[in-house]
């Protein structure tokens, strides 16, 4: 088994549902800015979805591996610890929308309240479903995550999140056989070692 390390998300955006993200393009560096949801006293508040998504995979992962398991890392933190800032929702999408497992941490769920990098799903965890490798090399694979408060505090408080990240561990799919020899198209070899190419099973034992 092989995996791509952990890819940074190419594109974050508000993915709509709730309170929305201010900066949402901020995940989209490992920087000090954050982007920011839920700045509202009085009332509990679910955030919209943060959605990152493009996360180039090319340079490891091609059409035609096995998808064994999808390790994702948020870098996230509420903005105090006066009440209860939790997760409501952690999911993978795709071109078709959102899929699989919610992932989002149950135990705890409460939100931690310095800046912590969560880790979700594992080397053999497809969340609940399968995937080829073109859903995962899409531009629009990635995960939407959510939060709320519950219950709304009296002052204004937030739900902070600096990057996220996704390593996919997959298994290589077989070469098969080479077109070429030494740059010569294999339909234009006739013979090798002066045996037609015909009357030849293996060679060097291949």
């Amino acid at each position: 088994m092989a995996d791509t390390g952990f890819i940074l998300t190419g594109t974050g955006a508000d993915g709509g549902g709730g309170t929305s993200w201010s900066n949402p393009t901020n995940i989209q560096a490992e920087a000090n800015n954050a982007a920011v949801s839920g700045f509202v006293a009085g009332t509990p508040v679910q955030t919209s979805y943060l959605r990152a998504t493009n996360f180039d995979f090319s340079g490891s992962l091609s059409s035609g591996d096995t998808i064994d398991g999808i390790e994702v890392q948020v870098s996230c933190a509420s903005a105090n610890t006066f009440f209860n800032y939790e997760w409501s929702n952690a999911q993978l999408r795709t071109s078709s929308g959102r899929t699989g497992a919610d992932k989002s941490p149950s135990n705890p769920e409460t939100m931690p309240t310095s800046q912590t990098t969560v880790t979700m799903g594992g080397a053999s965890d497809t969340w609940s479903t399968s995937y080829d490798a073109d859903d995962i090399l899409g531009s629009d694979f990635g995960i939407d995550i959510q939060f709320h408060s519950d219950p709304g505090p009296p002052f204004p408080y937030g739900f902070l999140v600096w990057w996220v990240k996704i390593k996919i561990h997959y298994t290589a799919s077989a070469s098969g056989y080479a077109n070429d020899v030494f740059g010569v198209a294999s339909a234009n070899i006739g013979k090798v070692f002066g045996v037609e190419t015909a009357n030849i099973d293996k060679v060097f034992g291949s």
